[in-house]
This record gives C-alpha cells, structure tokens and sequence, in this order.
C-alpha cells in the first residue's frame, strides 16, 4: 500500500514494512524512518506506538517497552521469503556491530547514507535511518531511491538541524561534522527520511521497477507540507 499519514480510520503494517515520525519540529517534516518488527491492523493516531529495528544510532530492535510513536507508514507488499531476508539483514547487522564492540556514533554516517566496511577506514558499516532501510530493500533487490550525489536535493545546515535536533551543537562544529561526512559549509546532498515516505508513496510494482528520485521539499510528508 503506497505511504500514508496514520489517520482516525485503523492502518495495517507488516513485518519488515516501512514506518517513519515526524521530527520535532512538527510541520509535517519526517525525521526519523525504520522497519517494522510486528504484524498490526490497528494503527490510528490514538494507538500508533510501534516496534521498529532502525539506526538511531546505534542500531535499535525495539521491545515493548521502548517503542516508536509512527506517524506515517508505507509497504511493498513484501512476500515471506523477502521478509525473512531482511529479517537476516538485520540479525547479520547487529551481530557484526556486537561482534565489533561497535560504538553508536561509528555506526552512523549522514553522508553518504552508507558506507560499507574497510579494513582500515570503516571496520564495519555505517548508515543512517534512512539509509539503513534503504540498503536493507537494496538487499532484497528492491532499490528504493536514488542516491548519487547527482540526483538528491542539496540541503542547508539548519534543514539538518531539523532532521537531527539533538545533535544541533554537533553540526555547527565544522570538524566535529564532518565526522559524519558533511565537510566544508554545504549544502549537501543528503538523503533525508522523507525522501523515503515518497519513494514508498506508490504502487509496489512501480517501487520495484524503478528506485524514486527525490525533489525539493520530499523532506515534508506530503512534499513541502505543513500542519
């Protein structure tokens, strides 16, 4: 089912769907995206808490206790072979970053959205939310979205800002982000989690012909919409 806002009317979501919330800021601005870990038919703005496995960093399986409050969700209508594909994604994923003692800022990257493990720059791989989705569809030979360089939007610091709120004092620092690949002042190309919901926002037989190529204003959900 294309990507939708939960609404009063009940939503359903599967396993290894696609699910994102709004950032703080409101505005209808997504600021965070994961993959469902559970079955629900009964998603609706009152009743809208899910498990997810995303990167927050670090990279999360959400229990019952610490879950998500999702605001918009999306699928492909993955059948259960692929679903129990990314569900070894993301098994393979956490072993390597326990298995690596891995920190959660060196498991995260903001540009580009992954980065694949090196022996000697990256010991294991980075993402960040949007990215982790993104290479877990990729996995699953579903190629979501473009993300060159030449086909993503450019974005300023104080659009980051409103993606990553909590690291506001990080991104101001010139050297302390370029850790996580934003050198010089910008813009930059960036895949952000919006850019996600669109991809997801058509039939499943488009998102797995051809990966969605992002605009200007995809950072809102709808594109450049305000509540």
């Amino acid at each position: 089912m294309p990507a939708h806002r939960i609404q009063d009317q009940p939503s359903a979501i599967k396993f290894a769907d696609i699910a994102a919330q709004d950032a703080a800021c409101g505005e209808n601005f997504i600021g965070h995206v994961g993959i469902s870990i559970e079955n629900r038919d009964d998603l609706t703005k009152s009743s809208r808490v899910l498990r997810l496995a995303h990167m927050g960093p670090p990279l999360q399986r959400d229990t019952d206790e610490v879950a998500q409050e999702i605001d918009v969700v999306g699928s492909t209508e993955l059948t259960a072979d692929e679903q129990s594909r990314i569900a070894l994604f993301i098994d393979e994923l956490e072993f390597e970053y326990e298995s690596e003692k891995a920190r959660p800022k060196r498991q995260y990257m903001i540009k580009p959205h992954f980065v694949a493990d090196d022996e000697d720059k990256f010991p294991f791989p980075r993402f960040s939310c949007g990215g982790f989705v993104i290479e877990a569809y990729r996995d699953i030979d579903i190629d979501l979205l473009k993300t060159d360089s030449a086909s993503l939007p450019v974005v300023n610091i104080e659009t980051l800002i409103k993606a990553y709120p909590d690291h506001e004092r990080r991104l101001r620092h010139k050297k302390l982000r370029a850790l996580y690949g934003l050198e010089e002042d910008g813009p930059w190309p960036v895949v952000l989690s919006g850019y996600v919901c669109h991809a997801l926002n058509r039939s499943s037989v488009e998102c797995r012909s051809a990966p969605y190529t992002a605009q200007a204003g995809d950072e809102y959900f709808p594109s450049g919409g305000r509540s």
